[in-house]
């Protein structure tokens, strides 16, 4: 049987393959595995996905499991103590505000009945464009690229296979 063909972006990694086939382009769910994902396109920023897939379990330790009640607490002396954690991706600026976004992410939450919803009323309202202008007006490190992302990754916009992938032209 011949092996499938993927994304170029997930190559030979069992981690991203199973990213790519599990999750990518799928509703996240619940308010904390959207948190999770929306804290995981800010460390992508200029990184690789496989790179951030591979440090996942690292952020997760390092950040409260990305529970962004506890995540919206943090201080600056806790913000020191992450950018020494192992494994942890050491970029102040985009830990920051992966803690100002948990203050952020916890206001669109109490808009109700959840942050998934929240997006699927700007998506029906004001498509793509007007959600990219909210998420610029209240998040920070996300730019019309990773909100675009974050869309694509949570299933509300179509996935970019590249045309050789098993899932082009549909789910695996």
């Amino acid at each position: 049987m011949t092996p499938a063909a993927y994304c170029d972006w997930v190559g030979d990694d069992a981690l991203a393959r199973r990213f790519h086939d599990e999750e990518w382009g799928r509703d996240p769910g619940d308010d904390r595995a959207w948190f999770e994902l929306l804290c995981l396109e800010v460390f992508q920023a200029g990184l690789s996905w496989r790179l951030v897939l591979h440090r996942r379990e690292a952020l997760r330790r390092a950040l409260e499991g990305f529970e962004p009640e506890a995540l919206a607490r943090w201080d600056a002396d806790r913000i020191e103590q992450a950018l020494a954690a192992p494994g942890m991706i050491r970029n102040r600026r985009k830990l920051e505000a992966v803690v100002a976004n948990a203050r952020a992410f916890r206001q669109a939450v109490a808009e109700g009945p959840g942050f998934g919803a929240w997006v699927d009323r700007l998506m029906a309202s004001e498509g793509e464009a007007g959600v990219v202008r909210a998420f610029r007006r209240r998040f920070r490190f996300l730019g019309p690229v990773l909100v675009r992302s974050l869309l694509e990754s949570a299933g509300r916009l179509p996935l970019p296979h590249d045309p050789h992938c098993h899932a082009a032209g549909g789910r695996p």
